[in-house]
């Protein structure tokens, strides 16, 4: 009798963690599902912002502040990704996308003239982030790329950050 009761609360228990360990995968899922719009519209602002520095005042205000709130996003996803997965990699663009928040953040509520001069002082970095970032968003998880690609992201993106602080 003994030996049926540990039985059943076994299974009970197996059952109990695998369909934790399948809501935790369903989550994850929706995460990544969900952050490929996200991506490819940051990558299309961060494209236009490096690359027309004369715009149009209300517009280049309107793509740092879609920057800052999709950027924002991505790095709430990848913490959630990295804090289910516990992979550095999601660590990694949680990084990335951080730095993007602070960055464009920084920007908000500055004159035009400082906003362009800005863009213009790091308008490479922003055309070779918002190029991996092009094609991370096209793919069916924007979180797979190259690790040293990746390393690479992380790198300019956090030199944006660093250069605002001259």
């Amino acid at each position: 009798m003994l030996f049926g009761v540990l039985l059943v609360s076994f299974a009970i228990s197996a059952y109990s963690n695998l369909e934790y360990v399948k809501n935790e995968e369903r989550v994850a899922s929706s995460l990544v599902d969900g952050s490929g719009f996200h991506v490819s519209i940051l990558a299309d602002d961060i494209m236009a912002l490096a690359s027309s520095y004369d715009s149009d005042p209300e517009r280049t205000r309107f793509l740092v502040a879609s920057a800052v709130v999709n950027s924002k996003a991505l790095a709430t996803l990848s913490k959630a990704l990295n804090d289910l997965e516990g992979d550095e990699h999601y660590r990694k663009w949680y990084l990335v996308y951080g730095s993007l928040f602070m960055y464009f953040a920084g920007l908000t509520g500055k004159e035009h003239e400082d906003i362009v001069n800005k863009l213009s002082e790091d308008g490479e970095a922003l055309q070779k982030i918002a190029a991996v970032l092009e094609r991370a968003g096209s793919s069916t998880n924007p979180f797979e790329i190259q690790r040293e690609e990746l390393d690479n992201l992380v790198d300019l993106a956090s030199a944006l950050v660093t250069s605002g602080n001259d």
